[in-house]
């Protein structure tokens, strides 16, 4: 509610924040992530920092391992380096944008505040999309190097956590498919399902990946909602169906969106680096819709990993029609949906820690 009142300003043209309420936004956000307490995952964290200072082998990537070893005193210092470098690579991209930097920035401080701040897949998710943004709209007089750092940040976002391979994969399909039109999509819509049946041998691996804690439920319950069925706790009843529903589905109507500017021209009006941004989301989001259906494992996983990495890309996609007001109705929708979604989810997850439990 709070980032919402101070950054709701920016929604009225010319869509600019005042540096004073952007510096507040940044410290709000950063407090967010250092303190996540909503959710359970930031005491689960807690518990593999503590195991790893005493030495007992945790299922984590090395470069977490060997930074909570050398470089931690604190479990905050864990948490500063990780969200902390998440953040900056974040909100340093979005500044990059120019244009609609302050108003892709409020999407994501608003919408996706919650998810980035406990899970360190953030960090791989904020590391493609630094990477792309630099790539994408390049700095002129170094274009270059920028296309260097950007496809080497890119890259080092496997030593972040794995699943990073998945955006990976849709950044650089982004960056070939730039001005997609009708039968671009199409040709999309019906290639990624093929190709990812021919891969279904290789899905395995990625289903011994450990599991990031989902959806904002409590720490009590989030076992049960995992294990209980592979598509969420039936012993929680209908509330964190709630939660997730409108916590995805605005992810799909911004990809129903995209095709949508892409078959009407519409998207012939964003510059080039939206595009490949936006191409970015929606590949991902695409991606993610073709793992809800069974290759022979259970891809449920997967499914919503990957559509969490549309999470950041997507906001400059919401911003380019925000500000070229191309699809009002549309864009009511999905805004006035995902905000919803935020307060039910912190609603359910305050009802779950101090009633029920």
């Amino acid at each position: 509610m709070a980032l919402l009142i101070l950054l709701h300003p920016v929604l009225s043209p010319p869509h600019v924040l005042q540096r004073k309420r952007k510096y507040l936004a940044y410290i709000f956000l950063l407090l967010f992530c250092l303190f996540p307490f909503f959710g359970g995952d930031y005491y689960h964290y807690l518990e593999i920092f503590n195991n790893t200072k005493a030495g007992i082998s945790q299922h984590l990537e090395d470069i977490y391992v060997w930074y909570i070893v050398n470089f931690c005193e604190s479990y905050h210092i864990f948490r500063l380096g990780v969200w902390g470098l998440a953040l900056i690579l974040t909100i340093s991209a979005y500044k990059h944008l120019r244009v609609i930097s302050d108003l892709a920035f409020f999407y994501f401080a608003v919408f996706y505040i919650l998810w980035f701040s406990y899970a360190r897949v953030s960090l791989a998710m904020a590391a493609i999309f630094w990477g792309i943004c630099f790539i994408a709209k390049p700095i002129q007089k170094i274009k270059y190097l920028s296309y260097g750092i950007g496809f080497l940040v890119m890259g080092s976002s496997v030593f972040f956590h794995r699943s990073a391979s998945i955006g990976i994969i849709a950044a650089i399909m982004a960056l070939l498919f730039k001005n997609p039109n009708k039968k671009t999509v199409f040709f999309l819509c019906i290639m990624f399902p093929i190709s990812l049946y021919f891969l279904q041998s290789f899905l395995i691996d990625f289903m011994e990946m450990d599991l990031d804690y989902d959806d904002y439920i409590s720490g009590r319950f989030r076992d049960d909602y995992l294990t209980s069925d592979k598509k969420g706790g039936l012993s929680l009843g209908i509330g964190p169906y709630i939660s997730v529903f409108f916590t995805r589905s605005p992810l799909f109507l911004i990809g129903y969106a995209y095709i949508y500017s892409a078959i009407t021209g519409i998207f012939k009006m964003f510059p080039l680096y939206s595009k490949i941004i936006s191409s970015y989301a929606f590949l991902i989001i695409l991606m993610s819709f073709a793992f809800l259906f069974d290759y022979g494992y259970n891809t449920y996983t997967l499914y919503y990993r990957t559509l969490n990495f549309a999470m950041i890309p997507s906001s400059v996609f919401l911003a380019q029609i925000k500000v070229t007001n191309c699809m009002p109705h549309l864009y009511k929708l999905i805004y006035y949906t995902t905000l919803f979604g935020v307060f039910y989810t912190l609603v359910y997850n305050a009802y779950t820690t101090l009633i029920v439990i």
